[in-house]
């Protein structure tokens, strides 16, 4: 894999770059089982905050189990990555190795 968790001051945690990758360049795939509902309550608390939530479609909430180092993804509205589909993050711009990825926008229900 060409990316690693990291402690980030006053973030936790967050995923940094391993080498350079150019815009529009595969960085990594989000994986882990993806849980949908209408009603984020209706899941025990542990779901809510250690899922990482991949956002709303239609009316149900997206949740996805971490099995991939996207749980510790930070939010940025400068951002340098961004998904495609549901399950492939992607370089928006140049990201030096070294360099946190972060992505825009941030969902919690």
């Amino acid at each position: 894999m060409n990316v690693e968790v990291r402690e980030v001051k006053n973030k936790g945690k967050g995923i940094f770059a391993l080498k350079d990758f150019k815009e529009g360049e595969y960085i990594l795939d989000i994986t882990g089982e993806v849980i949908e509902t209408e009603n984020p309550s209706d899941y025990p608390e542990e779901i809510r905050e250690h899922w990482g939530p991949m956002g709303k479609e239609g009316n149900k909430f997206r949740f996805i189990k971490p099995e991939s180092p996207w749980m510790y993804m930070n939010h940025s509205c400068d951002s340098n990555a961004g998904v495609i589909g549901d399950r492939k993050l992607i370089a928006s711009r140049y990201i030096k190795k070294g360099e946190e990825i972060t992505v825009k926008g941030e969902f919690r229900p």
